[in-house]
């Protein structure tokens, strides 16, 4: 059987127990957010936060998971932790810039003067994670000169109760590296979702004739690659061609032997127009004996286990 357990704990391996780590802990905060005034923020309170309880009725766990990413043996073929939680992707170098952003502005923007504005509203169109302005500061102005678009999407779970349980259990005491919590990983439906955003914002960052970033986990994107067997162009070593709204900025976490903790890298780049996507969409190839057959073998075994509404004429 595989191997499925919480693998960073308020940013941290659970097998990192020095004074960093076990501080963050100790007081629920995120490494990986602060505010303008440079302190750390506490661990989402409401989306990392559970109300399961045991049998006598007990919470499971009072405070906040701190779940950044899972090692889940089924999904990984990378032996690399997959990142659960957005924040996750803001991880900073040794300068203190958020990798990202600095990835962005040295390959996108030239190196210029750049302003990553959270949470702005989009109209018909949603929210942008993340607004990214470039400001002439020139003379004393604070005129933009221009903007783009930013996404961060990280994957998801199920089975929230052994998760929840696998953090309960770090912190009573018990070893949780190596060993099996019955969570899965919602990578397709996370992909699925997220998909129908990258064409509609794709579309309207087109019109706007501005760029939309999206960063993922090479786990995500080797899925959305495969779900819908889109072929992107590599970036990485060149310039985007000027008809490619979207780019993928594709990253993975690598394990420093020296600090006992996950790393985030940028791995890979690529860039695609809405339409492109949007036609890989809705030409995804179905091989329909096999569709068929699989559906016919679902119906008969929910009927098989009375898994039905009967309706009599």
């Amino acid at each position: 059987m595989g191997k499925n357990f919480v693998s960073e704990i308020f940013g941290f391996p659970s097998k990192n127990n020095e004074k960093i780590a076990t501080s963050f802990r100790s007081k629920f905060l995120c490494p990986f957010q602060d505010n303008k005034y440079n302190a750390f923020e506490e661990c989402d309170p409401v989306n990392k936060k559970s109300n399961l309880t045991d049998e006598d009725g007990k919470l499971i766990l009072a405070h906040q998971t701190g779940a950044c990413s899972v090692y889940h043996s089924f999904k990984n073929q990378t032996n690399k932790p997959i990142i659960i939680c957005p924040y996750r992707f803001l991880e900073k170098n040794k300068n203190g810039d958020v990798k990202i952003f600095k990835y962005i502005q040295n390959k996108f923007f030239n190196e210029k003067i750049l302003y990553f504005i959270p949470e702005i509203g989009l109209k018909g169109y949603g929210r942008a994670d993340w607004m990214i302005c470039n400001i002439d500061e020139s003379n004393g102005s604070q005129k933009i000169t221009d903007i783009a678009h930013l996404e961060f999407q990280s994957d998801a779970t199920t089975g929230t109760r052994e998760l929840v349980q696998c953090v309960a259990d770090f912190f009573n005491g018990k070893e949780i590296e190596g060993s099996t919590y019955g969570f899965g990983l919602n990578s397709k439906s996370s992909i699925k979702g997220s998909s129908l955003q990258m064409i509609d914002k794709g579309f309207l960052f087109e019109k706007l004739k501005k760029k939309s970033f999206w960063v993922l986990q090479d786990t995500l994107f080797n899925i959305l690659s495969e779900i819908y067997n889109v072929k992107m162009l590599d970036v990485t070593s060149r310039d985007v061609p000027k008809e490619d709204t979207l780019i993928f900025i594709v990253t993975t976490l690598e394990f420093n032997k020296i600090e006992n903790k996950y790393d985030l890298e940028v791995s890979k780049c690529y860039s695609i127009s809405a339409a492109t996507l949007q036609r890989a969409m809705s030409e995804k190839i179905v091989d329909h004996d096999d569709m068929i057959k699989t559906v016919i073998e679902s119906i008969k075994k929910k009927i098989k286990n009375k898994n039905y509404y009967r309706i009599m004429p």
